[in-house]
């Protein structure tokens, strides 16, 4: 069960601090072990490193071992770098870990066509090696919509608008190994400009297991499951994930890097936040002198009104797929 502290990265500390199972022995128990290929930009770097981790934790009758690395990039902070270069694989060392399992994180999207994206090339070679070797992968997000299209010739599609909130969604195949044990409704994070409906993937082969009226494809798997995974949703995320990246975009906003004021993510937000949210905006409309100061985001005060209401779906998904992965020590 315990998430093994192999490195002295304070992400382990971090978790501890929280109530995951973290230790330094595998005390007996079977060792697996997962490659964390994190794509996210710096702001997001750190933190989703922390949530794929706890996710991955919670698994019963398991020393859960994740390595992660990601890809060089030019741009990045000295702090970030030395994070990264401290606690984070060289691409060619995660060969040598024996994956039992790769997870593949989102990215931010950053051109039309899919293949122009910086990253493309190393992110493709890094999962044919896995499947070479027999690697089950978990594509999130960006990531699952680079595989679809390089393995199953499915394009993405732009959305009229950005899906991001917490949606109720539904179980379409209930009784796939993926998703035994999950209630049949329940609500989850979306967050993407693009997205893969539900027919081409089934024209495909691929299975769809969980969807969203409103936010579409959640979940799927291909039909050597566990072969694929493919997520559209996001159940590693933080309670207050969400709010972060809303603060993100209206610092865009503030920085005149975005035409309007974004709107709130979609179902997240309790009636208390929103008047503070109203109360907020208006306060960035009133008229003010050159040497007046932008009023304050209230991210504390709307931090404390949101709730994870996706965790325990996310913790029994992840102990559904390990079990599922064949594996060894």
């Amino acid at each position: 069960m315990p998430l093994i502290a192999h490195s002295e990265s304070p992400v382990f500390s971090h978790l501890l601090a929280e109530g995951v199972p973290v230790a330094r022995q595998t005390d007996g128990l079977h060792q697996f072990n997962i490659g964390l290929l994190n794509l996210m930009p710096e702001a997001a770097l750190e933190a989703t490193e922390r949530q794929w981790m706890r996710l991955s934790a919670m698994v019963p009758d398991r020393a859960i071992f994740v390595y992660p690395f990601t890809f060089t990039e030019a741009g990045r902070s000295a702090t970030t770098q030395s994070h990264i270069d401290r606690y984070y694989d060289s691409t060619p060392a995660i060969e040598q870990r024996r994956l039992d399992l790769l997870i593949v994180t989102g990215a931010n999207p950053e051109a039309e066509d899919l293949s122009s994206e910086r990253f493309w090339r190393p992110l493709i070679a890094t999962i044919a090696r896995a499947r070479a070797l027999g690697c089950p992968v978990v594509c999130s997000c960006l990531a699952a919509h680079a595989v679809l299209k390089e393995y199953y010739g499915i394009e993405r599609v732009r959305l009229p608008e950005k899906c991001w909130g917490v949606f109720p969604h539904r179980l379409i195949a209930a009784q796939h190994p993926l998703v035994e044990g999950i209630a049949s409704d329940w609500h989850a994070p979306h967050s993407h400009f693009y997205g893969v409906a539900r027919e081409p993937l089934e024209a495909a082969g691929i299975d769809v297991l969980v969807d969203s009226a409103e936010a579409g494809v959640y979940l799927a798997a291909s039909r050597d499951f566990p072969g694929f995974v493919f997520l559209q949703g996001h159940p590693e995320y933080d309670a207050n994930t969400l709010l972060k990246e809303f603060k993100r975009e209206v610092g865009r906003f503030l920085l005149d890097e975005l035409p309007a004021m974004p709107r709130a993510p979609v179902n997240y937000f309790p009636p208390a936040a929103e008047a503070t949210l109203a109360a907020y905006q208006r306060a960035l409309a009133e008229p003010t002198s050159a040497d007046s100061a932008v009023p304050d985001f209230p991210e504390d005060t709307l931090q404390a009104t949101v709730q994870n209401r996706w965790r325990a779906c996310g913790r029994q998904l992840f102990q559904n797929l390990i079990r599922a992965v064949p594996h060894g020590d």
